[in-house]
């Protein structure tokens, strides 16, 4: 009926502030092209899927470069942005090593840490694309990685069975 569609409860300015942040951070950490294909979009608070710490370093589009040097990319992301990312399981727990090195707080703290009610919307949806691909050369080093798709509900445990899953079925493949 119409009454029940009025019910529909839309984000409220900070929460939708909140997640342009969040899209502003994924760009930093790691190029919007990869955030659209791995992570984007994040609904009910889950990230569809997960980055490892070769995007976050070796082939993050602007490695070597002054943007990403010493960490200046994980280092510029607000840390209520971080913790929002880090429980929306965007990263491999080799990701939030890596992040972890770069931070004053404690990143791993933050994967058990509850976030503050209302504070961040629980669907983040992809930003109109550029046209511009993670698979295009122009996007990356040219080094290829597999998405590693986070379980629901699961721990790093199970990510990193998948993981070996893939690397086997890589073998198999070659």
């Amino acid at each position: 009926s119409t009454n029940e569609q009025q019910l529909v409860k839309l984000p409220t300015k900070e929460q939708t502030a909140a997640g342009e942040r969040v899209i502003t951070a994924l760009s930093q950490l790691v190029g919007q092209p990869r955030a659209e294909e791995i992570i984007l979009p994040i609904r009910g608070g889950q990230a569809r899927g997960a980055v490892d710490d070769l995007h976050l370093g070796m082939v993050h589009p602007l490695h070597g470069e002054a943007a990403t040097r010493a960490g200046a990319h994980v280092k510029s992301v607000p840390q209520d942005v971080m913790h929002y990312l880090v429980k929306a399981q965007c990263f491999t727990p080799d990701a939030l090593a890596y992040l972890d090195q770069w931070v004053p707080y404690d990143v791993m703290e933050m994967t058990k840490a509850p976030l503050p009610a209302g504070t961040f919307p629980s669907e983040v949806p992809p930003l109109p694309s550029d046209g511009t691909t993670a698979s295009d050369p122009s996007a990356t080093s040219g080094l290829e990685l597999a998405v590693v798709p986070q379980p629901v509900g699961e721990g790093p445990e199970v990510v990193k069975e998948v993981v070996k899953e893939a690397e086997v079925e890589k073998e198999v493949v070659e």
